[in-house]
């Protein structure tokens, strides 16, 4: 079975879903104007962002141009703004530059939450290289008290020996099992 990539075409909710709105109070209103108010730039700055491309070039290539001053700490997104109000403004016929356009945009609006993720997986991986080690460690302490037991009663079996230390050291029968597996793997 082939894999076809979801469309993210329509990534942008369509002006009619957005009752009464034309597309500059739609623009004002959506979550990356306001961000970027936020952020200190202006309304000047807003309206004097241009792509600079170059006929038949692909929107992979398309840069952006500021008119005016943009904020440096806003570079990141002149891009993503840059892509937003050309769709929206120009609302430009299907082609593949459109669908590029609406891919990038997805993945930009995705990617704090991406992050989000990525540094989660990142912290539960070194939480499980912790525990490993920790694990290790306690089973290292369990062997070593295990085979001071051994030289303390040499005439017990290997099951008293492990019941004693574990019930000494207050861990669990089974955790002792698995603890002495790591030093003396089963024959």
């Amino acid at each position: 079975m082939k894999f076809t990539p979801p469309e993210i075409e329509n990534f942008l909710p369509t002006l009619e879903i957005s009752k009464n709105l034309t597309p500059s109070k739609f623009i004002e209103q959506h979550e990356l104007t306001l961000f970027l108010k936020k952020s200190g730039v202006s309304d000047e700055q807003l309206q004097n962002v241009r792509f600079k491309k170059n006929a038949g070039d692909s929107f992979s290539l398309w840069r952006t141009q500021a008119t005016h001053d943009w904020p440096s700490s806003m570079a990141d997104h002149l891009q993503a703004w840059c892509t937003f109000r050309w769709l929206i403004l120009e609302n430009p016929p299907h082609t593949r530059d459109k669908d590029d356009a609406h891919r990038y945009l997805a993945i930009y609006f995705a990617s704090p939450q991406l992050k989000v993720g990525l540094g989660l997986l990142e912290n539960a991986q070194k939480s499980a290289d912790k525990s490993k080690e920790k694990k290790l460690e306690n089973a290292k302490k369990f062997y070593a008290q295990f085979q001071e037991k051994e030289k303390q009663y040499p005439n017990k079996n290997k099951t008293w020996l492990l019941n004693k230390t574990a019930e000494e050291m207050g861990i669990s029968i089974p955790t002792a099992w698995r603890y002495l597996g790591v030093f003396e793997p089963k024959k």
